[in-house]
Order: structure tokens, then sequence, then C-alpha cells
């Protein structure tokens, strides 16, 4: 038996902060290889020691902590991503039976089009003149890398450099805004 396990049933904070420091990197490295997503892995990894604390009087003194804290953390994730898929079907339902009720409303669709498009800028007007120009060129023009590098008079080989960098840098930022958005129905 662990004094540790002991002292937090007893509702001991020094016993939860050790084991909270002890675990909490591994929980939080744990959910970001599932997920991807740090500001997710760091939203289930405190709710994962919140619930800890909060059902401290159920801990198992026979079986070791860090097993019990990995069943908790593997549990608020599978509740996290069912909120979220939850949050999802309740977007496309509010917005299918608005289609249904009046095929000739697009006003919510308008609406997300916009903010889509307006939290996008945002993450583009970062991005070094040359390169947002190339990548709005390419993704929301439509042109072909060829079509790009003749317009700007730059090599192909330049334009799929910028396309690629720009890439690199919207993917994590667009993902997280994602993330946001549906977590916080934004």
């Amino acid at each position: 038996m662990n004094i540790d396990v002991l002292n937090l049933i007893e509702g001991d904070k020094q016993a939860f902060n050790a084991i909270y420091y002890a675990f909490q990197p591994q929980v939080y490295n744990y959910v970001l290889n599932k997920i991807g997503n740090s500001y997710f892995a760091e939203e289930v990894t405190q709710l994962t020691f919140i619930k800890l604390w909060e059902r401290r009087k159920q801990v198992a003194v026979d079986i070791d902590i860090g097993i019990q804290v990995f069943r908790i953390a593997k549990t608020v994730l599978i509740d996290q991503l069912r909120k979220m898929c939850r949050k999802k079907n309740d977007i496309r339902y509010l917005e299918a039976s608005t289609m249904i009720q009046d095929p000739d409303n697009h006003l919510l669709n308008n609406i997300s089009y916009k903010d889509t498009y307006r939290r996008l800028d945002k993450i583009l007007d970062a991005l070094p003149p040359a390169r947002k120009r190339v990548f709005e060129l390419s993704r929301l023009a439509g042109l072909s890398h060829k079509e790009i590098s003749e317009l700007l008079q730059i090599s192909p080989k330049t334009v799929e450099n910028h396309i690629t960098k720009a890439l690199k840098y919207i993917k994590p930022l667009w993902n997280t805004t994602v993330m946001i958005m549906i977590l916080f129905n934004r």
C-alpha cells in the first residue's frame, strides 16, 4: 500500500499533488498521442485529475494508483470525444432541420461560412505576404502551380515550397481552431 493513496483517500492535498506531479506528464502525452491536439490533451488531463480528486473515496488501495489514473484518463477521453460528436450531430441536425423547414433560408450556412472564412483569414494574415498570396491563389482561387508561377513570375518549385510551408503553419492552428469551435460551439 502506498501512503500517498491512503492520504489521498483522506483528502490530503499534498498526497494529491504528489500523484498529480508524478502522472500528469504521462497522462498528457497519452492523450496527445491519441488525439494530436495539445489544447484537447491539456483539457482531458485536467479533467482526469479533477475526477480523481472528486472520486478519491472510491480509489482502491490494492490497485496501483497509476493504473487507476490511466483508467480515469481513458474514460474522460472517451466522454469528451462523445460530447464532441454529440455537438457535431446537434449542429448537423439543426442545419438539416433548418433547411427542411425553409430550403431557401441559407442564413445559418452563410453565417457559418463567413465565420469560418474570417477565422481562416486571421490565420493567413500571419503568413509572409508572398506565401499568403501563393496559398490564396492555389487554395482559394483554384489556380495550378504552373498558373501561379507564371502569374507571379516565380518557379513552380517555389510555388510548391510556399504552399508546403503555409500548410505546415496552417494545419495545427486550423485544427486547434476547429477543436475550439466544436468544444465551445462557436
